[in-house]
């Protein structure tokens, strides 16, 4: 089913490769465009990081987000949806993006930005009851391609981490009521297409 839904056929050696990141591997290629990657237990499918630059640093108003597309890097798309907590089941029932975080939208403070990590960054990972230094939790999290990975903040520091996951200061809780949903995408030429036609 995971690999189905990619579009990627199931055969004898990627099952094999698969049965390879319940041992020591962390990550391994599946295809040209593909890796399976184990992260905190979970097994998730993630595109190739594309060759291209690092992040391009935009601000986004926060009053704009909503049903905004933001190619963050060559070959690296965000999209932002606002969605009302109530409908938030129902939406992810028929969403499919290869990374999702999930934030309450009323807990940002001002415009977010959209930037590369920096010296000095930290984070209060959600559920996870720490702060870390990011450029530390890149590294124990062994993740790929740094430079290349999309930090959001706001007026009172990091809001999410690629890979890293949201900053508990916007965890979404009983008391939320909007929430601001984002995909990050590897997307084809063909979407690059229609995305930018929208911006």
């Amino acid at each position: 089913g995971l690999l189905a839904r990619q579009g990627i056929e199931c055969s004898a050696q990627r099952v094999r490769a698969l049965e390879q990141l319940l041992g020591d591997r962390r990550r391994v290629r599946l295809t040209g465009d593909w890796y399976a990657v184990v992260r905190r237990g979970v097994l998730r499918l993630e595109p190739s990081a594309p060759v291209g630059g690092p992040i391009r640093p935009r601000l986004l108003p926060k009053s704009g987000l909503d049903g905004l597309w933001v190619e963050a890097a060559e070959g690296k798309w965000l999209h932002f949806s606002v969605i009302n907590c109530a409908d938030y089941e129902n939406f992810e029932n028929i969403s499919s993006a290869y990374l999702n975080l999930v934030m309450d939208y009323d807990k940002i403070t001002g415009d977010i930005l959209l930037r590369a990590r920096q010296p000095g960054d930290r984070i209060r990972p959600a559920g996870r009851g720490c702060s870390k230094d990011l450029r530390r939790a890149f590294s124990e999290l062994a993740l790929p391609d740094r430079e290349r990975l999309c930090v959001l903040a706001d007026q009172e520091g990091i809001l999410c981490a690629e890979g890293v996951g949201i900053d508990q200061r916007v965890s979404p809780d009983e008391g939320s009521g909007r929430l601001l949903r984002i995909a990050l995408c590897a997307v084809d030429r063909h979407v690059r297409k229609r995305c930018r036609a929208q911006l």
